[in-house]
C-alpha cells in the first residue's frame, strides 16, 4: 500500500520574511507582511534583526567539532521576523546542513572560530534583490550588529561551558590581532564556499572586498565591551 508523506510543520503566527533594501540613505529590512501590508522596518529594528541573527548562528556553532549550520542565506528567507510594537523577534526556520567550517583540529579551534566569525559577517550583508534576483549588499551598521551578536553569543556559550575551553575575550584578543591583510587573507579564504554556493554573491564580495576588510578591521578594533 502507498501512504501520504506527512510533515510536522509549527506554524509561526505573526512571522513574516524580511529582505534588505536601501531606504532613505541606509539598508533597511522590508518586511513582507501579508495581513499588515508591506513596510521599511526601522534602522534600529534592522539592527536588531542582523544581532539576533548572528546570536542564532553562533550558537548554533559547535567549538569542539567546528561545525556550524551552512549554507544558509538571506536570500531564502532562512529567518522570519516579528515585529511588534517596535520589538523584533527572529527565528532561523531552515537548516541546510551542519558542516565543519575546515578540517578538524583540536589545536586550531580558535583560528576556526575566527574564519566563521569572517563567513558570518560577511555573508550576514549579503541578500538578493526582492529575494530572488541580484545580490546585494548591506551598510556598515550591519556588520557591527552582526559583531555585537557574535559576541553576545560566545558569552551565552561560554556562560554554559560549552567553548572547549576558551572564552569569549580570547577570541575577540585573536580578532583584534589581525591586521588589514591578515583579514583580508581570511575573507579571500571563505570565498571559495561563497562562489560554490552562488555566483552573484562571490561578485558582490569582491565589489566590495576592501571596504569590507576595512570596515571589520575598524569595528573590531573599536569594541571594547566584553
Amino acid at each position: 500500500s502507498v501512504f501520504p508523506h506527512v510533515v510536522l510543520l509549527q506554524w509561526f503566527e505573526g512571522y513574516e520574511e524580511w529582505h534588505f533594501k536601501s531606504h532613505e540613505g541606509s539598508t533597511r529590512a522590508f518586511l513582507w507582511d501579508m495581513k499588515e501590508g508591506y513596510r521599511f522596518l526601522s534602522k534600529a529594528q534592522t539592527f536588531d534583526i542582523a544581532l539576533q541573527a548572528a546570536r542564532i548562528l553562533t550558537l548554533y556553532y559547535d567549538v569542539g567539532s567546528m561545525r556550524r549550520i551552512t549554507p544558509w542565506h538571506h536570500g531564502g528567507g532562512d529567518f522570519i521576523v516579528r515585529a511588534s510594537g517596535g520589538e523584533i523577534d527572529l527565528k532561523l526556520v531552515t537548516a541546510r546542513g551542519y558542516e565543519p567550517i575546515g578540517p578538524f583540529n583540536p589545536l586550531a579551534l580558535t583560528e576556526a572560530l575566527c574564519a566563521f566569525f569572517i563567513e558570518l559577517v560577511t555573508k550576514m550583508r549579503l541578500d538578493k534583490w526582492e529575494g530572488m534576483g541580484e545580490s546585494t549588499w548591506a551598510d556598515r551598521y550591519i556588520l557591527k550588529a552582526a559583531i555585537e551578536g557574535f559576541i553576545e553569543a560566545l558569552r551565552t556559550k561560554e556562560s554554559q561551558g560549552k567553548m572547549s575551553g576558551l572564552s569569549a575575550a580570547d577570541i575577540l584578543q585573536r580578532l583584534k590581532s589581525f591586521d588589514g591583510d591578515q583579514l583580508r587573507s581570511l575573507v579571500k579564504g571563505r570565498l571559495p564556499d561563497i562562489r560554490g554556493n552562488d555566483i552573484s554573491d562571490y561578485m558582490a564580495v569582491l565589489r566590495h572586498l576592501d571596504n569590507h576588510v576595512e570596515e571589520i578591521y575598524t569595528a573590531i578594533q573599536s569594541f571594547t565591551t566584553i
